[in-house]
C-alpha cells in the first residue's frame, strides 16, 4: 500500500564524447518529465567519482506517474530518442526504480 510520495531513481551512463549533446537535451528532458503526470520534484545529478554516470531523482505522487516515466525513459521515443543516442548502450541500458519510505521511519 502506498503511504506517501514515491522516489524514482533513473540511472544511465552517457558516452563521454556525447556529453555536450546530452546536456543540450536536458531542458527538453525536464519538460517531458513534467508532462508525465504528478511530478513533484526532478533533480539530475552526475557522479563525482564516476563522470558520465547520471542519476535522475524524481518525486512523484502516484504509481501511474512512475509507470509513465519508466515507459518514457525506456522507450527511446520523443526526446528520449535524442537522449538515448548519448547513452552508452541506448535506452535499453536505462535503469528505473521506485521507492517509498519505510513505514515508521522518519527523516529525523
Amino acid at each position: 500500500m502506498l503511504r506517501s510520495s514515491i522516489t524514482v531513481f533513473i540511472e544511465y551512463r552517457i558516452d563521454p564524447q556525447k556529453q555536450s549533446a546530452f546536456f543540450k537535451n536536458l531542458p527538453a528532458l525536464r519538460e517531458a518529465t513534467k508532462s508525465a503526470g504528478n511530478v513533484i520534484d526532478h533533480e539530475i545529478m552526475e557522479g563525482i567519482d564516476q563522470p558520465g554516470l547520471i542519476v535522475e531523482v524524481i518525486q512523484v505522487g502516484d504509481m501511474n506517474t512512475y509507470e509513465q516515466l519508466k515507459a518514457m525513459r525506456q522507450s527511446g521515443n520523443g526526446i528520449m530518442g535524442d537522449v538515448a543516442k548519448t547513452i552508452h548502450g541506448g535506452s535499453s541500458r536505462v535503469n528505473v526504480w521506485a521507492f517509498q519510505p519505510v513505514e515508521g521511519m522518519s527523516k529525523n
